[in-house]
């Protein structure tokens, strides 16, 4: 629908279309590997607000990198 209504307005600016989806993946990337590394970065605020040990948190954190590889090879099939 969105895509329909920009396609034309693009074209008359000289953009090709493709360059909308560069963009989207771009920030896409860039979002995703904020969230994946900010536990890093509140390492410490973490263990202090929740009385956990590092050990906790980063198990908490290898965790979710198992869950990231265990399902990542499902969407390309």
């Amino acid at each position: 629908m969105f895509a329909a209504r920009l396609a034309p307005w693009l074209a008359r600016h000289g953009i090709h279309y493709g360059w909308i989806m560069v963009a989207l993946t771009f920030l896409t990337t860039i979002c995703s590997s904020a969230a994946v590394s900010l536990p890093g970065v509140l390492l410490v605020p973490m263990t202090q607000e929740f009385g956990w040990t590092k050990a906790d948190v980063s198990g908490s954190v290898g965790l979710l990198f198992v869950m990231f590889a265990g399902t990542g090879p499902s969407p390309g099939r």
